[in-house]
């Protein structure tokens, strides 16, 4: 450890003195940009399970050094060269139950890029490799390598369509190319035409991956076309937008051994999330990030340490009865094995995103450091709707890693669905076409009503596939103010549905009055339903919910909301619900807030051959946030939880303290308490800090953790140094 800070030390006094070193490199670019890191981190870990008596004792010590350079030269004002690369080393040191593990992880990332872009064209070349290595103490080294080329040219002409050209090959192989050894190359043209009303694009594209482990090659040949228009007619009274997208795709399929193929479902109708600990009867909540394509997107979902332990449900809906047998969670950074095998994985399915029936569990998920996702795979299930649910990270839970801050945000960017198809000896060709078909037109009627006319339609086929599916809406929407207090708005829809299986017609209203007495206080009433008749099932949902809320004094406010709903389905099952929900926000003074809520949901089920049934969900809160000075800061809540068969109490309160919020030295300190009645839980921590800015561009911090959880099933303590020197350059 000594050696390890002298080097710090060193490193900070060279890196201080950087100015006299750096000239010459200089001059050879026009930016050089550096980046140190260095950190250390040392655990102590001791738990005890209370049913075993068993005691662990856990200690780790790791070393973490990252040097990033990288440098850019204009040859000439329309030809610039972008290079660099990272290399990161990881050292650890762990003992636990007397055994000694050593491990390590090294990461290099070399990359160039050089473009010539000017107004109307850009070309360019770029190479880039990471290269992984991961030693463990007992196991043999593992080292992956992801090698990338690519070169692009795009043409641009004014007024006329735009080309963009790109040819890209990547290959991903081990370095004994035993377990992964695979190439893929691709060429793709993107073409589009901007009018004033609409826009043409048509892009093709060509595939070939060669899997060198389970001895195939694939050949694709993408046509992707898709046409937009939107225009105002009648006085700009009336608004119209459609879009057609067509895409088609031929594919060429030769195996030579016992492979495997797995296809993504992109057909699905959208993504589902909800925090809960009910897992069988409930109904998740919309969340198309999680399906929308981009993976480097974060979703909101976060599953790291500074998450809440309430499960995380994500789900995806098909919108059609799908199999599938394989689940891809994409997150936002790469985790060591360690951390990745302590997720556990619960899957279940649905037909109506209402009753859930579990399916399985999945542990030690297989987790791909390149592309950043957990690979679940399962025998095949047929659902309409499935999900996966987890528990976030816990910081004073095995693994030591767990305590690095680096792992407080783990943001799922992406859950995707796949289909696993054992591939036979010889050669397979396949095709499909895809088309799909929106278009929506808005007229506004009467002008004093705001009586508006919305009619849309949506068509999506595919072949082969589920066929041709069809929706086409007709709505009517009208609004009011009838005096100054009172507003009323109201909206009669009809939905006629054609699909190869249920095909069929939707009836819903909305009528809504909203009145405002005083500035201060407002209610609202909203009554809501919608009838469908598909195939030979119908169902039925009524709810009217009302909202009340009020400014009683100056810095005090007060809500009242209730609803009832009841839900038939084409079984006959009915399910009858009240929620009832009120609070108050207080502010006493500027510097303080105190919220207080309850809510409270009963649910009767009966009906449809099945047993009758009800299930009562409440929650009460009381919460504080107080901020008497500019550097103190305190939290604090409590709230009770009551669901069937589980009664929670938690408790949190935290003080955070920051005695010299500027200049060179920073210090900071946090305390917090959480309880849980359940498992009669009390977790505590405490965490003081340091900051030190050596330089404008150097800083080292310093941080000491501990943590103390006591509970029925277990008890455990660790306490947790880190120092961190980063230099930039």
């Amino acid at each position: 450890m000594a050696g390890r800070i002298l080097l710090l030390g060193a490193l900070a006094l060279l890196l201080f003195c950087g100015e006299a070193f750096f000239p010459v490199g200089a001059a050879l670019a026009d930016s050089i940009r550096g980046l140190f890191d260095f950190t250390y981190n040392s655990v102590e870990m001791e738990s005890l399970d209370m049913v075993s008596a068993q005691r662990t004792e856990t200690d780790s010590s790791g070393f973490r050094q990252q040097y990033n350079l990288s440098l850019d030269k204009s040859f000439f004002p329309n030809l610039r060269l972008s290079a660099g690369g990272i290399f990161e080393k990881y050292d650890q040191d762990t003992s636990m139950g007397g055994q000694e593990y050593t491990s390590q992880r090294t990461n290099t990332r070399p990359y160039a890029d050089l473009t010539l872009d000017n107004r109307l064209f850009r070309a360019g070349l770029g190479y880039s490799k990471r290269e992984e290595e991961r030693k463990s103490f007992g196991f043999p080294a593992r080292g992956n390598i992801n090698e990338r080329h690519n070169a692009l040219f795009g043409w641009k002409p004014e007024g006329l369509p735009s080309l963009d050209l790109r040819l890209d090959k990547s290959d991903l192989y081990d370095r004994t190319r035993q377990i992964q050894d695979s190439s893929l190359t691709s060429t793709t043209l993107n073409s589009s035409y901007v009018g004033e009303k609409f826009t043409i694009q048509y892009n093709p594209g060509l595939s070939e991956l060669v899997n060198r482990i389970d001895d195939y090659e694939m050949q694709s040949v993408n046509h992707n076309g898709r046409f937009s228009y939107s225009d105002s007619f009648f006085n700009k009274r009336t608004r119209f937008g459609a879009t057609y997208n067509v895409s088609d795709r031929q594919q060429r399929i030769s195996a030579h051994g016992a492979g495997e193929l797995a296809e993504q479902l992109g057909q699905v109708s959208g993504g589902l999330f909800l925090e809960s600990d009910i897992l069988d009867l409930v109904e998740l909540d919309s969340l198309s990030a999680l399906v929308d394509g981009q993976s480097s997107a974060i979703s909101s979902v976060n599953i790291g340490t500074a998450a809440s332990q309430v499960a995380k449900q994500l789900g995806i809906d098909f919108g059609t009865d799908t199999e599938v047998n394989a689940l891809r969670i994409l997150v936002d950074k790469e985790l060591p094995p360690e951390l990745a095998d302590f997720f556990v994985w619960d899957i279940f399915v649905s037909d109506d995103n209402s009753s859930w029936q579990f399916a399985r569990t999945v542990t030690g998920a297989e987790f791909d450091p390149f592309a950043n996702y957990f690979q679940l795979d399962f025998p095949g299930l047929m659902a309409r709707q499935i999900k996966v649910v987890v528990r976030p990270l816990r910081v004073n839970s095995m693994p030591p890693e767990s305590a690095d801050p680096q792992y407080a945000n783990i943001q799922v960017t992406e859950l995707q669905a796949f289909v696993r198809t054992p591939l036979a000896d010889g050669e397979t060709k396949n095709s499909s076409t895809s088309h799909q078909l929106n278009m929506d037109a808005r007229t506004r009627l009467m002008e004093r009503y705001a009586l508006t006319h919305t009619a849309s339609f949506f068509m999506t086929k595919t072949d082969p596939g589920l066929g041709e599916r069809a929706t086409l809406s007709n709505a009517l929407s009208a609004s009011h103010r009838f005096t100054e207090i009172l507003t009323g708005s109201a909206r009669l829809q009809r939905e006629d549905i054609t699909d190869p299986r249920d095909s069929g017609v939707a009836h819903g209203y909305s009528l809504s009055l909203r009145a405002e007495p005083l500035p201060t206080l407002r209610h609202t009433l909203v009554v809501s339903g919608r009838q469908a008749e598909l195939g030979d099932e119908e169902t039925t949902r009524n709810s009217v919910a009302l909202q009340n809320r009020a400014e009683l004094y100056r810095g005090i406010d007060v809500f009242l909301n209730g609803s009832a709903g009841l839900q038939t389905q084409g079984n006959g099952r009915e399910q009858e619900s009240v929620s009832l929900n009120m609070g108050a926000d207080l502010v006493p003074h500027r510097s303080m807030t105190i919220t207080a809520n309850r809510s409270e949901t009963n649910s009767d089920y009966s009906g449809g051959g099945l047993p009758e049934g009800s299930r009562k969900n409440s929650r009460s809160g009381l919460g504080l946030t107080w901020r008497p000075f500019q550097t103190l800061y305190l939290v604090a809540s409590y709230g009770v939880v009551e669901q069937e068969r589980r009664n929670d109490t938690l408790i949190n309160y935290s003080l955070s303290w920051s005695p010299f919020p500027y200049g060179t030295l920073q210090l900071l300190l946090d305390y917090s308490e959480e309880l849980r009645s359940e498992d009669q839980e009390k977790v505590t921590t405490f965490r003081p800090g340091l900051r030190w800015e050596i330089a404008p561009r150097i800083n080292l911090t310093l941080a000491y953790y501990i943590s103390e959880s006591d509970s029925i099933f277990q008890t455990s303590e660790m306490e947790t140094l880190s120092a961190n020197l980063k230099i930039v350059y």
